[in-house]
């Protein structure tokens, strides 16, 4: 009786992880964080050549020197 009981426990158990492992993931369909990124990478991209011009072209601390 006892080998009964522990065998359809152990066949009902072997069931339920093969069944429950035959489930697809999920795609993750969250863009919002890569669009975010996308956008600061664009405008980050666009400053950059008139920030760089106006670094160049002012003279900075050398220009103050003190005696």
């Amino acid at each position: 009786m006892k080998k009964g009981i522990f065998a359809s426990l152990l066949i009902t158990a072997f069931a339920g992880v093969v069944l429950d492992s035959c489930k697809k993931p999920e795609t993750d369909t969250e863009t919002q964080s890569a669009t975010d990124n996308a956008l600061c990478e664009a405008e980050f991209t666009a400053i950059m050549p008139s920030t760089n011009s106006r670094a160049v072209a002012t003279k900075g601390i050398s220009g103050n020197k003190m005696a």
